[in-house]
């Protein structure tokens, strides 16, 4: 028979985590570690394509003419805002990886806790960040029915 660990739960009933769940929260914490490790990376990437791109952008703006070379810091700030906007559910997916872990060698109730708790924040955020882009995209097709719709009534078609 399968190990099993009793655990109390807001419902009053028990709950057993079998030495099944443990193996496949092990396998989850690995694979959670490598997506966060190459987040990271990516993020890193992301704030190096800013800093570059936003410098060659002013270099060519300073032959192309001054007004060309704005659009160099608003590329570097546009990555470097979207590294940090990554940067939180990365993190959080990252600390659930090596949380798992810890709690699962040490056999740690409130370490498994903490760990679920940095994946619960991880999932808000991208749900969250996925209700805001929805909300965006939503808005963005308003706009371009109502352009539309601006265009073709005052006969430019």
């Amino acid at each position: 028979m399968e190990n099993q660990t009793l655990m109390d739960n807001s419902f009053g009933e028990d709950m057993r985590i079998t030495d099944r769940m443990k193996s496949m929260i092990a396998e989850i914490a690995k694979w959670a570690k490598l997506l966060s490790i190459i987040g990271f990376i990516g993020i890193g990437l992301m704030v190096l394509i800013g800093i570059f791109a936003g410098s060659m952008m002013a270099f060519m703006g300073d032959a192309m003419g001054a007004g060309a070379g704005i659009g160099g810091g608003f590329i570097t700030i546009i990555y470097l805002l979207m590294a940090a906007l990554y940067f939180f559910p990365v993190l959080y997916l990252y600390q659930f990886a090596s949380g798992a872990k810890k709690a699962l060698a040490s056999g740690s109730e409130s370490g498994i806790e903490v760990a679920f708790e940095s994946l619960r924040k991880h999932y808000r955020f991208l749900g969250i960040m996925m209700i805001v882009i929805l909300s965006l995209y939503a808005l963005f097709i308003v706009i371009a029915i109502a352009g539309a719709g601006m265009g073709l009534g005052s006969g430019m078609f």
